[in-house]
């Protein structure tokens, strides 16, 4: 992202995602889920230097619905939505209300937990 981004909107922003909530929103188009619902244990987005860092923990996650978290959070930082935007955009359940699809560059899936005990 060339452009300033705001770190701490982006970070009080995440906030909104923690919870048990229909994520919707931030499924992409035609997914044939059952449910939209999963539970967020936490959402953070840290910068180290250059690297601006946006991690999730959940119980599972949609087609496309952390690139979409991202490329909301990256509206939020450009000012092109607002910071307390994101409990809006998680109860309209409606996808074009959050931001863009960010690409993948970048993104992995860093550990799978299989039991509570593991946190």
């Amino acid at each position: 992202i060339k452009q300033h981004l705001d770190i701490e909107a982006m970070s009080a922003a995440a906030a909104c995602f923690a919870g048990r909530h229909d994520f919707a929103a931030f499924c992409s188009a035609g997914s044939s889920v059952e449910s939209t619902v999963r539970e967020v244990f936490g959402a953070a987005v840290e910068q180290h230097g250059e690297l601006i860092e946006f991690s999730v923990h959940a119980d599972g996650f949609l087609y496309n619905m952390v690139r979409i978290m991202a490329g909301t959070l990256i509206d939020i930082g450009c000012m092109r939505l607002r910071t307390d935007s994101g409990g809006d955009i998680i109860a309209s359940c409606e996808r074009h209300r959050a931001g863009f699809t960010a690409p993948p560059h970048g993104l992995y899936l860093n550990r799978v937990y299989y039991d509570d005990n593991s946190f």
